[in-house]
């Protein structure tokens, strides 16, 4: 089996992360360089890659992601934004957030190719 094939099989989501570790900055700068290269409509390439790595600063954004989420029509999201171990992220080290200028052609699909 090739190596790629091999990787797609052996993928797994983690939704657990040790909060005492970090990523090493040559990992992250290879994450992000990896998604840079994913196709793009047009290949326009029109997005932007921010790497949130401060600990308060993600706490920060998850208490936001929260009182949105308390405000949505989905009650499991309200259920959740009440939970106060509730976090989106996962308490992962790092947070990628991808972000597409609405002019490009298919944002939402050339975001997601880069995730």
């Amino acid at each position: 089996m090739n190596s790629v094939v091999r990787n797609i099989l052996e993928r797994r989501s983690v939704r657990s992360y040790d909060e005492s570790k970090t990523v090493a900055d040559n990992d992250l700068m290879t994450i992000l360089k990896a998604g840079a290269y994913a196709p793009s409509a047009m290949n326009a390439q029109a997005w932007h890659f921010t790497a949130v790595c401060n600990r308060d600063k993600l706490l920060e954004l998850n208490d936001a992601v929260k009182v949105q989420m308390g405000q949505s029509d989905v009650a499991r999201n309200v259920e959740r934004s009440k939970d106060g171990a509730y976090n989106f992220y996962y308490h992962a080290p790092v947070l990628i957030i991808v972000s597409v200028s609405d002019t490009a052609w298919y944002p939402r699909e050339d975001a997601a190719c880069a995730l």
